[in-house]
């Protein structure tokens, strides 16, 4: 599989598989920047420790693709065991199961007429991957009962709670019901259990004894999970999904308050694996802020490289590298060190800080006298790496000296 885009269009193609052998280095004339890479040992830290987290909780672990549609990546999470790999489309689906992924959790309402078609040619033919969908409505259950007419195998479904003023997800105990009993009615689907989603939800974190509504929606969550497990009669075990990267253990202490023994975890969690150096770090329980046990939680695995091209004020440093090659979403890039034109590396402290971000300029805030010069690199890490894959078609993995090792392909 050749390895052409941005980072290698000078280049003739080579194999993704060859570019460890190259000797490039972050620097060199083999390398354009600004560019995007990723940590090996740090991301298989990740794979490994949210992994065990989630075998220490019983809980199964389908984390969600769509945040660095990776196959390489898929296929070392599920090397560490994870149940099954989670995604928002039916084309990422599709790039699943090119891949070979066995398991897919499709965590949104499928409503088109292509997306249908898809499920159903996956239901008919002998494809390998089992899929599982959410469902909201009584109009989405009969439409996907319709359309799948005549498959030979029925399509689970896991039926969505959401929250007043959120998106997708039933509000109503009463509606879920609903929506259950007509799925126990249809010809084509079966009921596998509940999902939710609590990563958008704003925490108040002022007084302890403060209503947390993330926990008032997992409690509900719990409350409409126990009223349709009867429902699901042939299912075992009935399958309860919900954590992001930010709250899953909340989800995992709420979830242990109303789950029966024939109930089944499982946490949806997608940006651990390349963690972060902003918003995640701040918020994940297994962040460098908030988990400090052994030293043995998540590392930030995303590092853009950007050059230095010119120091137009004292305090001010402009790199080549924008809102084209980083994510600003949820905070901006984090200046982390100097790589100088020596060759020799330098820390930098919280006076420097990214100060807007332009199509392809960055404006670097520096202390006055900085050595900061032109050509100088400066390393970054990321806030919001589900921000940060899409914009590379290829990343290259890279050692924390800027020695390139490897390299990933994306699907977006």
């Amino acid at each position: 599989m050749p390895a052409i885009d941005r980072a290698t269009a000078h280049k003739a193609p080579i194999a993704l598989s060859e570019v460890g052998r190259q000797g490039w280095y972050v620097g060199s004339t083999d390398v354009p920047l600004p560019l995007l890479t990723l940590d090996s040992d740090a991301l298989l830290n990740n794979a490994v420790v949210m992994q065990r987290y989630a075998d220490e909780h019983n809980a199964w672990l389908a984390p969600h693709g769509k945040t660095t549609m990776a196959p390489q990546i898929f296929a070392e999470q599920l090397r560490a065991g994870a149940w099954a790999i989670t995604v928002a489309t039916i084309p990422q689906l599709a790039v699943c199961e090119a891949f070979g992924v066995p398991r897919v959790v499709v965590a949104t309402e499928v409503a088109t007429s292509h997306d249908t078609r898809y499920l159903r040619e996956q239901l008919v033919g002998e494809r390998l991957t089992e899929v599982i969908v959410f469902v909201d409505s009584i109009d989405g259950v009969r439409m996907l009962d319709e359309r799948l007419s005549g498959t030979p195998r029925r399509l689970p479904v896991l039926l969505e709670v959401g929250q007043d003023g959120g998106r997708t997800g039933v509000r109503y105990p009463a509606t879920a019901v609903a929506i259950a009993r007509e799925v126990e009615q249809s010809r084509h689907l079966v009921l596998a259990g509940v999902a939710g989603f609590e990563g958008t939800i704003t925490r108040r974190q002022s007084q302890p004894a403060t209503p947390d509504p993330v926990r008032d929606y997992l409690r509900e969550l719990g409350v409409i999970a126990n009223m349709l497990r009867p429902l699901a009669r042939d299912v075992e075990p009935f399958l309860v999904s919900a954590g992001g990267s930010a709250y899953f253990d909340i989800v995992v202490a709420e979830y242990a308050d109303f789950a029966t023994d024939d109930m089944q975890l499982i946490l949806r969690s997608g940006a651990y694996i390349a963690h972060d150096s902003g918003i995640y770090d701040k918020m994940s329980p297994l962040g460098s802020r908030r988990y400090r046990p052994s030293g043995d939680g998540l590392r930030a695995a995303l590092t853009l490289w950007a050059p230095v091209i010119s120091r137009p004020e004292e305090r001010l440093a402009i790199l080549l590298l924008g809102r084209r090659d980083a994510p600003y979403d949820a905070g901006l890039p984090v200046p982390l060190t100097v790589i100088r034109s020596d060759g020799s590396h330098g820390a930098v402290d919280s006076r420097y800080r990214i100060r807007r971000l332009d199509d392809h300029h960055a404006y670097l805030e520096v202390p006055s006298g900085s050595r900061v010069g032109v050509t100088d690199i400066v390393a970054l890490g990321v806030s919001h790496p589900c921000s940060a894959f899409d914009r590379w078609r290829t990343l290259f993995t890279a050692r924390p000296d800027g020695s390139i090792t490897g390299a990933i392909r994306t699907y977006f």
